[in-house]
């Protein structure tokens, strides 16, 4: 294996765990200062501590940084994986790739032309584009992204690990993230809380786990090239 496809591989896993570990200490903030129950725009904002604000808006910055990061981490899969399971990595690079443009867009039409929109003093009809209303057509697609396919993602990629305990640990791990994404899909489909919450704790667990795994693979990748 190429040593750029290492290094890009070693530092995209790297760069996920920093951005899911940003990710879960947002979430654990704005759990402890939840934002009030979407009604309005204008409900929502009064209510809104600054906290919760700022730990919402970093919980969309680690997911809008993080999705470009999984699509480089499973391009150097795909190089990693044996000839006769590379239509794995390409069906979970695919995935993959629908995840970004779904999730990144929600991220971006909120803070990049919402906030634009806003400013203008615009607000009548508007609520539906905002990442804040867990009701909107806006959020029901990059949830599609969250839950449905990068869950397919991790779970079509799991089995081109095989082997000694790093690869079952690798295996498990994307298992269990693309396990609790697709359970993800209920509890979006339901609007159930306690669904939701046992998704987003079980993912980022996962994730947080799989991208250690990732990061030592491609550093004993990169220490076995130079010998």
């Amino acid at each position: 294996m190429k040593q750029t496809v290492i290094k890009i591989g070693y530092w995209s896993s790297v760069l996920a765990l920093l951005f899911s570990l940003g990710y879960l200490a947002s979430a654990i903030l704005m759990a402890m200062r939840p934002p009030p129950v979407w009604t309005n725009l204008a409900a929502f904002v009064d209510g809104a501590s600054p906290i919760s604000l700022l730990a919402f808006s970093c919980i969309q910055l680690n997911e809008f940084l993080i999705a470009p990061v999984y699509v480089a981490l499973f391009c150097c899969l795909h190089e990693y994986a044996p000839e006769d399971k590379r239509i794995l990595t390409r069906l979970g690079l695919c995935f993959m790739v629908a995840l970004m443009v779904l999730g990144d867009q929600l991220v971006w039409v909120h803070f990049g032309v919402m906030r634009r929109i806003f400013s203008k003093g615009i607000t009548p009809g508007m609520e539906d584009f905002l990442h804040w209303n867990f009701d909107s057509p806006l959020v029901s697609s990059g949830a599609l992204g969250w839950t449905f396919f990068i869950g397919l993602a991790f779970l079509v990629v799991a089995p081109i690990f095989s082997g000694d305990r790093l690869a079952r640990s690798l295996r498990n791990s994307f298992a269990a993230a693309g396990g609790f994404a697709l359970f993800g899909v209920v509890g979006s489909f339901l609007g159930s809380v306690p669904l939701t919450a046992i998704y987003i704790l079980g993912f980022t667990l996962s994730v947080i786990a799989l991208a250690i795994f990732s990061a030592i693979l491609f550093k004993r990748l990169g220490a076995q090239a130079v010998r």
